[in-house]
């Protein structure tokens, strides 16, 4: 009941109704045809002619069980959810029907948001339902005990699906993004991993892998995993896109524009490959390149807020501040939480002299997000611009509440101590600095350049590389 169907199996009983429509008179068909066409026409949301089949339907075959059956899917489309279930209160013998009145009580339990009621009508369906169905019905399933809050039976659910119908991608992906969710990547990574080992031609398995492997950064094993599924099955575009993501991610701007040009040649997704086109030119410092393709991005999707984040980035960059950070304002417009948007506004801000604004804009930005310490990092440093030592040491204690153990913010506590006269807690969180990471001591010479003639800072630099060494 309620199979797919094909237009050329319809079109001759539409036929048909069209002319009974026409002549006002009922016209007569077999239950199944009858059910044909009311699934026809609840798929095109035309719910007057599924009633006028059903009412035919009903006159021609008042007896038939299968009757109430089709008036509760006509009014579960309509949302009558109550009285769809007084159709299904009687339970037939026949085993089929019984199929398919369980699943139309599942699904509307599903819909009351009864899920207990749901999951035990579709564990009745899965006993019965044939082989070919069983998948489906478990990923029905998995969505009930997502919503009853029981994700490990939702995840059990899913990979009950996946072994029934390996090409279930849909089972698949929400597998992946459950567990990804859930913090449960290492399980997802095992399951994919066992299905690649059990049929090694299984593309979708080696792309959820390769998806895996990437959640838990390890972007060599992803990569392989990516390849493989396009060696597999070329044609995948995003297989090529995620191949294009971990280049990306490897900062190999070339090796992404060329996986990028393989998606884009197998029919991927045009503003997604548009919008990571513009992030390689854009990390290449292909300014006006990168602005091509964002633009073409905004044009596409004027509510893509990281692509009109990217032209701004891009203008002030070229030289147009005051036109870039406008592009920013209508980015943060478009997602106003997002607070990585407004800070790299600020520093934009700060750098072009715009001091008292770039202050404001920090100022909410710690009212937003209290904990981000890259928030009073570059706050410090507008102090320091405006030389108010005092309070950038201030921020940048406020950093190192949030991030203890960041090397970088011991370098610029160092840096802004030395500058106010402090040489003893410069020194001191040099020292620590250096042994945290001594490869970052230039972010304290970046911050205050001047430092760099400082012959005990130098020696003590270089005593530590010696010791490094």
């Amino acid at each position: 009941m309620f199979d797919d169907f094909e237009d050329d199996d319809i079109n001759p009983l539409l036929e048909r109704f069209r002319e009974g429509v026409h002549r006002n008179e009922s016209v007569y068909f077999d239950v199944e045809d009858f059910e044909a066409l009311i699934q026809f026409f609840l798929v095109r949301n035309n719910a007057e002619n599924a009633w006028k089949a059903w009412n035919w339907a009903a006159d021609f075959h008042a007896e038939n069980a299968w009757i109430p059956l089709l008036k509760a899917r006509i009014l579960m489309f309509e949302g009558h959810l109550a009285e769809a279930l007084t159709c299904l209160e009687r339970e037939p013998e026949d085993e089929e029907m019984l199929e398919v009145l369980w699943h139309l009580r599942a699904e509307i339990y599903s819909d009351l948001l009864e899920h207990d009621l749901a999951l035990l009508y579709y564990r009745k369906v899965v006993k019965v339902c044939p082989d070919d169905a069983k998948a489906m019905i478990w990923m029905d399933m998995a969505h009930e005990y997502v919503m009853n809050d029981e994700q490990d039976e939702a995840i059990m659910a899913l990979k009950r699906a996946i072994r029934l119908q390996p090409e279930a991608e849909q089972a698949y992906s929400t597998l992946f993004h459950l567990t990804d969710e859930l913090g449960l990547a290492q399980d997802s990574l095992s399951f994919f991993s066992g299905l690649t080992d059990s049929n090694p031609y299984n593309w979708m398995a080696w792309f959820y892998l390769g998806l895996s492997y990437k959640t838990l950064d390890l972007i060599e094993e992803a990569l392989r995993c990516f390849d493989l599924v396009i060696t597999i099955k070329e044609s995948t575009p995003e297989a090529h896109m995620e191949m294009a993501s971990c280049f990306m991610h490897l900062e190999s701007w070339a090796s992404a524009k060329r996986s990028i040009e393989q998606a884009r040649r197998f029919g991927g997704e045009a503003v997604g490959l548009d919008f990571m086109t513009g992030e390689c030119l854009e990390n290449q410092e292909d300014w006006q390149g990168a602005l091509l393709y964002y633009r073409k991005v905004a044009e596409a999707v004027p509510g893509y807020a990281e692509a009109w984040m990217g032209i701004g980035v891009c203008l002030c960059e070229s030289g147009f501040v005051a036109e870039g950070i406008a592009h920013m304002d209508h980015a943060i417009e478009l997602e106003s939480e997002y607070s990585e948007y407004r800070l790299i506004r600020a520093v934009w801000l700060r750098d072009s002299g715009a001091l008292g604004e770039a202050e404001t804009e920090y100022q909410t930005l710690s009212e937003m997000d209290a904990s981000n310490w890259e928030v009073y990092y570059d706050w410090a440093a507008l102090y320091v611009r405006m030389d108010d030592l005092v309070m950038a040491l201030e921020t940048m204690m406020q950093a190192l509440k949030c991030e203890p153990n960041s090397a970088l913010i011991h370098y610029r506590i160092a840096a802004v101590a030395y500058r106010q006269g402090s040489r003893q807690l410069g020194q001191d969180f040099l020292q620590k600095a250096l042994q945290m990471d001594y490869s970052a001591f230039p972010e304290m010479l970046d911050l205050i350049p001047e430092l760099a003639t400082d012959s005990d800072i130098a020696q003590l630099i270089d005593n530590y590389k010696t010791h490094e060494n």
